[in-house]
């Protein structure tokens, strides 16, 4: 009796052992599945856009429920990068970051790498937009922002050469991991706070002699020969242009209005088409 009762023990004892081991594979296969290490979405994708980012280290994601899911799953932020095909400095930042192998390991390690179209998501693009002028007082492309896996933006930047960008990623992923809840709590006080303050009261002496000051500073940076400001590649800077144009109804400088018609004749006769 007492041996059949041993035998009974050892098997009850074998059995629970399988058991145990089979739950330990079973959780195990679905930890590697959840873990499972991104891949490029972006290869042959419609979008001329994407597409060309498919062949990037960075193993981008597209915007959708999925990229959402998995940063939630995982606990990692997600990686916003908003460009468009024709944006200049888009390309450059793909060639000097996203192309390099040491920045891509580190994305794809630490956070969810999501491009995106901004002609294909133009309401994405502007409310992210808006959050950059808000927190940085600018905005452009390429518009990188890091999104909490909630959905609340957290921090926005734009061009950084490659060193900076990755001493960038280094100090965002460090914040998220000490401090998450708190870094989570400030992206939804955001998220809900007021667009801004009201309209401040101005003192127009000051207004006009800060004016003065911006234009004198402006055309220290006019090109004379070929308009535009400075001697690199040229963007037309809408706002600077637009306050000079204001500038000179008031005080009809010969100097600003010499240098606005050179630069809008340059842009008008080189066949620069841009919305």
């Amino acid at each position: 009796a007492r041996n059949k009762t041993g035998l009974w023990g050892v098997t009850i004892l074998m059995r629970i052992r399988i058991i145990w081991h089979t739950a330990v594979l079973v959780f195990l296969s679905l930890g590697t599945a959840h873990a499972a290490p991104l891949e490029n979405q972006l290869r042959q994708h419609p979008s001329p856009y994407l597409a060309l980012h498919g062949d990037d280290p960075v193993a981008w994601q597209e915007w959708n429920a999925a990229s959402v899911e998995r940063a939630r799953r995982e606990g990692k932020l997600l990686y916003l990068s908003i460009g468009y095909f024709s944006c200049h400095w888009c390309h450059v930042m793909q060639r000097e970051s996203y192309q390099n192998a040491q920045i891509a390991r580190y994305l794809n390690e630490h956070v969810i790498p999501v491009k995106v179209d901004r002609e294909l998501e133009p309401a994405l693009d502007a409310r992210l937009i808006e959050f950059a002028e808000k927190t940085r007082g600018m905005s452009g492309w390429p518009l990188n922002v890091f999104v909490t896996p909630d959905g609340h933006p957290l921090y926005a930047t734009l061009y950084h050469p490659p060193q900076e960008f990755h001493k960038i990623l280094v100090r965002i992923e460090q914040l998220w991991r000490n401090d998450r809840a708190r870094l989570t709590a400030l992206a939804r006080i955001e998220a809900v706070a007021p667009q801004g303050p009201g309209k401040p009261e101005v003192n127009r002496a000051q207004a006009r002699a800060l004016a003065g000051r911006v234009a004198v500073a402006a055309l220290k940076a006019a090109d004379s020969v070929q308009g535009g400001f400075g001697e690199q590649s040229k963007f037309p800077q809408s706002p600077q242009l637009a306050f000079l144009l204001a500038h000179y109804e008031r005080t009809h400088d010969p100097r600003l209005k010499e240098f606005l018609l050179l630069t809008f004749d340059a842009m008008a006769v080189n066949g620069l088409q841009d919305h």
